[in-house]
């Protein structure tokens, strides 16, 4: 089943999304949170993060995990970019 818009609050699980290829489309941010939006998430891959069953490239992951990290602390849409 695909999610047509997914929002999620948990960075750790947006950077697991940009990681594996989901369309980030934006990014609102809430006090010092950001709420992130992502197109077209199949159910699985959520199934399968809340089951640890998610593997990522460590120095890759943590890129993203700091672009995102930027992107909330300066209130930055960066949409799709990878």
């Amino acid at each position: 089943m695909i999610i047509e818009e997914y929002a999620t609050t948990d960075i750790v699980l947006a950077s697991c999304l940009k990681y594996s290829g989901y369309n980030l489309s934006r990014i609102q941010t809430q006090g010092k949170r950001g709420i992130f939006y992502f197109y077209e998430v199949e159910k699985e891959f959520l199934e399968n993060f809340d089951k640890n069953l998610v593997s990522v490239e460590p120095i890759k992951f943590h890129s993203i995990l700091k672009q995102l990290n930027i992107a909330v602390r300066r209130q930055v849409d960066i949409g799709g970019s990878s």
